[in-house]
């Protein structure tokens, strides 16, 4: 596996999408679930976006993208956009986009999320997943890697280098994307009121969350819109690559009403 340090630092062109892939997928948040990222998976939504921007007459739309892994997906969003001669402002939020670099001394460094939390070790150049599985009791991993997390929490905090957790490629539209660290199930005082389109793709879903805290983040998207007219589309992509989802248009008596679908539809319709 690709380092963190060769990532970040080494020469963009000598990172393929594979790599890319690979990396941002051996990356366990502390919350269990993968940074797993793909690219071109939700094309068939950036293009109904795209259309339904266009039909608004909104040349400069606010977009918030939510849960976005590793980024890849916004920027091809974007990309989306701009060929349309549409020119979008995006924020772009998931729970960990912010890290660090530390060296651990002998060959030895580790990814760390903003709350201190190993993501990956490197030893002598190898990229090596931050989270044990069974089998590592036998083998020696986990007895491995818990000596490494004790010199995490010795390391001195000087001398890091602070990184985002984004892809290389959406890195450089800097000038377009805002990548903002944040939790959907807390609502943020900086989003409200501010966006005309927002994208939830691969993150509301039952698989991650009960219906309660659907319900809480929903809400949190509504207060985030900018008003009736407002796009919220609402997407999940199956094991098999097919995407089903919902975009809806946020109406006068603050509802939300479906006005497109993709395959099925989205399985949380009706909390929605």
């Amino acid at each position: 596996m690709i380092s963190a340090h060769r990532y970040f630092n080494g020469p963009a062109e000598s990172i393929d999408w594979r790599q890319e892939a690979e990396f941002f997928a051996a990356i366990r948040l502390q919350n269990r679930t993968y940074k797993k990222t793909a690219p071109g998976r939700l094309g068939q939504l950036d293009s109904l976006l795209v259309g339904l921007v266009a039909q608004r007459g909104w040349t400069e739309p606010a977009v918030l993208d939510v849960g976005v892994s590793s980024g890849i997906t916004t920027r091809e969003l974007l990309d989306a956009l701009r060929q349309a001669g549409i020119k979008p402002a995006v924020t772009a939020t998931d729970l960990a986009l912010n890290g660090e670099i530390v060296d651990l001394g002998l060959g030895v460094r580790a990814l760390l999320d903003s709350r201190g939390h190993p993501l990956q070790f490197e030893w002598c150049g190898v990229g090596l997943r931050a989270w044990n599985r069974r089998l590592d009791l036998l083998t020696g991993y986990r007895l491995l890697t818990a000596h490494w997390r004790r010199l995490v929490a010795r390391a001195p905090r000087t001398g890091r280098q602070h990184v985002k957790l984004v892809s290389r490629q959406a890195a450089t539209a800097a000038d377009a994307i805002a990548f903002i660290e944040d939790d959907l199930s807390v609502r943020n005082p900086a989003l409200l009121g501010r966006f005309n389109v927002i994208r939830a793709a691969n993150i509301l879903n039952r698989l991650y969350f009960g219906a309660d805290q659907l319900r809480a983040m929903i809400a949190n998207l509504a207060a985030y819109a900018k008003g009736p007219g407002t796009l919220i589309a609402v997407l999940r992509t199956h094991d098999d690559g097919t995407n089903h989802g919902t975009v809806y248009q946020l109406a006068q008596d603050g509802k939300f009403v479906p006005i497109e679908r993709i395959g099925a539809g989205s399985e949380i319709d009706d909390l929605v």
